[in-house]
């Protein structure tokens, strides 16, 4: 589980979640899907809820036919509040993500012959986090 502090103005830029699934409870609105056409589109979780929405091994798992959500997000500085400019949004986000020994390979039922190649979830959060923070 992680806490995340939105500053004002703040942002995270579009990326897919690592592992299987995400859970996502925030304060303030700023979390938007990429539509299929490129477009953005913002998700607002119902009154008291959270959003739950795919990531990489999911996608993985199922050969790709439930693909890894595309996010990011984007604050509107006008939703600053005076009494607290500096944490425009915060959220609690869950992630589920297999041991990073685990080999991640696309299911039987979701096997055509044209399969995605298995994965050690290890090699992949690697692999990936070093895109995003190696300099």
């Amino acid at each position: 589980m992680r806490h995340s502090i939105y500053p004002y103005n703040g942002s995270c830029t579009e990326h897919t979640d690592y592992g299987v699934v995400t859970f996502q409870q925030s304060t303030a609105a700023g979390l938007q899907a990429q539509l299929p056409n490129g477009q953005w589109f913002p998700l607002q979780p119902p009154d008291s809820g959270g959003l739950l929405f795919a990531g990489d091994m999911l996608e993985r798992m199922t050969n790709g036919k439930v693909r890894a959500l595309v996010h990011r997000v984007c604050l509107d500085p006008s939703a600053a509040s005076v009494s607290e400019p500096s944490a425009v949004r915060q959220s609690h986000i869950l992630f589920l993500q297999p041991d990073r020994n685990t080999l991640v390979r696309p299911l039987r039922p979701f096997c055509t012959g044209n399969d995605m190649p298995p994965v050690r979830y290890g090699d992949w959060h690697k692999s990936k986090t070093s895109l995003a923070f190696d300099r």
